[in-house]
């Protein structure tokens, strides 16, 4: 009798390790192939999976290609002397990935048969929170740049903006940008119909109100009657009569 408590003593504390040992694995955050372990929403965890399998790929191309950045801080050269401006683009609805622009995005014409590397630069460096949160304007002492963020299906995009004049073109705010004909939007570019002499930018909590005679806009477009008549927005706008 004494033997057989032994036995059965021994057979709960071999199904008790078993268990212990059951619920030490199941509960590491990661499965056997390195990814997060499956949650309950699997739909989530695939595409998660998915982001990193690009992503992978693209960091795999970049390494054969051995990108390098040049002294401007934005421009890559690979080692066979392309240039590239790191973008990303929408894998899915939960991951991006990022990549290297070769060529302008509304040409076919490679980055290293137009850019001046020498005299490249941003147009203005705005605050380290919203440096390329929306876009940017760069020049060379030929042309000037453009190069839009975007979060929806659509990947960035980085094009010659040959309407632009080089010799007047600048940043007012980080939404704005003129030169002597037009007005620009730093995400959504050239906006029509605006007197770029005429156009006033008022900056308030890094949001950007802009006024061509009597129309107001809001971070590129323009203001809608319900937000104009909100009684913070109308103490914003009595600022326009100091201007």
């Amino acid at each position: 009798m004494k033997n057989f408590c032994i036995v059965i003593s021994y057979i709960v504390l071999l199904v008790s390790c078993k268990s212990k040992q059951i619920d030490t694995v199941s509960s590491s955050p990661l499965a056997d192939d390195g990814y997060p372990r499956k949650s309950e929403n699997s739909n989530v965890d695939v595409a998660i999976r998915q982001g990193s399998s690009v992503q992978k790929k693209e960091d795999s191309v970049a390494k054969i290609n051995q990108w390098k950045i040049l002294k401007n801080g934005f421009l890559w050269v690979n080692n066979k002397g392309e240039l590239g401006f790191i973008s990303s683009y929408r894998v899915n609805e939960f991951s991006s990935a990022d990549t290297y622009l070769t060529h302008f995005t509304n040409e076919n014409i490679s980055l290293q048969s137009v850019i001046d590397t020498s005299s490249f630069m941003q147009v203005k460096k705005l605050s380290s929170n919203r440096t390329l949160f929306r876009g940017a304007y760069f020049k060379d002492k030929k042309n000037v740049y453009h190069f839009s963020k975007n979060y929806n299906d659509k990947p960035d995009t980085f094009t010659i903006q040959k309407e632009a004049d080089q010799a007047t073109f600048e940043v007012l705010s980080n939404c704005y940008a003129r030169d002597k004909n037009y007005v620009y939007d730093l995400h959504n570019g050239r906006m029509d119909s605006i007197d770029p002499k005429k156009f006033k930018v008022i900056v308030y909590k890094e949001q950007c109100i802009g006024k061509f005679n009597n129309t107001y806009y809001y971070n590129g477009h323009i203001m809608s009657l319900q937000m104009r008549n909100g009684e913070e927005m109308q103490e914003i706008i009595k600022q326009f009569d100091k201007l």
